[in-house]
């Protein structure tokens, strides 16, 4: 649910900056370490090596598209270009409160 709902977002912002992604696939996944954020993807990677582009300025350019979802506290690049992304308290609410609402239907 929460990794489908950030790959529309990723796609809604790679669309945005018109940049070919074709039938390249690429990973979103919760990080190990709550100090590179909840999530991160290597969908700027993927996207340099088909495009022939730099994989931050890829990441930077994304970057600033997503920021502006209420879904998101941070995002923020790494090398050598990874988008971090932190779920907002609001959205976490939100999951937690679907979680309770649904129970054993829940996922």
């Amino acid at each position: 649910m929460i990794i489908e709902k950030i790959n529309k977002i990723i796609l809604e912002a790679n669309k945005k900056q018109k940049i070919e992604l074709g039938e390249s696939t690429f990973l979103i996944e919760k990080c190990k370490n709550i100090k590179f954020g909840d999530f991160s993807s290597n969908v700027a990677l993927v996207l340099a090596k088909k495009n022939g582009l730099k994989p931050m300025d890829i990441a930077n350019k994304l970057c600033e598209c997503i920021k502006s979802d209420e879904n998101f506290s941070k995002v923020d690049v790494a090398n050598p270009g990874f988008i971090n992304l932190w779920l907002s308290n609001e959205y976490k609410n939100d999951i937690i409160n679907d979680i309770l609402y649904k129970k054993n239907n829940f996922g």
